[in-house]
């Protein structure tokens, strides 16, 4: 392992000791992400300019919101969330955010073929489609997200697993 990965390495562990990542929102939603994977995710998304963005995992909804923020600088597009469980308080947030007409959720396992079946239906006729992972981070669950989602993945897209470092 190189320095800068030793370095990088002990940054995540020193600051999920503190849960750092809880201390960040996005246009009022708390997003629970690293400053510099917000940044990056809105560069994929601005640089992809998808019609859907599937993104497993919800929690609070920031990262929902990130993505309708910039699919609505970019004027077109949707965001749809998947969660095994939307809290009501988070979905109350969601849905009176300004940025609502741009969400939809589904409320599930995305590993579930019930739930999938219905993103695939969703994902018809799309011409782009950006995937984003982060709900379970299990090895099992995201290698069975990758096999169920990946190929919704359109041409010059991308699929986005979030937490890799977990596996350190």
């Amino acid at each position: 392992m190189n320095e800068i990965d030793k370095i990088s390495n002990k940054f995540i562990a020193e600051t999920a000791k503190v849960k750092y990542t809880y201390n960040f929102s996005w246009l009022g939603i708390q997003i629970i992400q690293f400053p510099q994977d917000m940044i990056a995710i809105q560069e994929i998304i601005w640089k992809v300019k998808p019609d859907l963005i599937i993104e497993t995992g919800i929690a609070h909804g920031g990262s929902l919101i990130l993505s309708a923020s910039i699919l609505e600088l970019i004027g077109n597009g949707e965001v749809l969330g998947i969660d095994i469980e939307i809290r009501p308080h988070n979905k109350k947030l969601i849905i009176e955010h300004s940025l609502s007409k741009r969400i939809k959720m589904i409320a599930g396992s995305s590993t579930d073929k019930k739930i999938s079946e219905q993103v695939y239906k969703l994902a018809k006729g799309k011409k782009t489609i950006l995937v984003i992972l982060d709900s379970n981070h299990t090895h099992e669950h995201v290698l069975k997200e990758l096999e169920l989602y990946s190929p919704l993945v359109t041409k010059d897209s991308y699929l986005v697993v979030f937490d890799t470092v977990f596996e350190h």
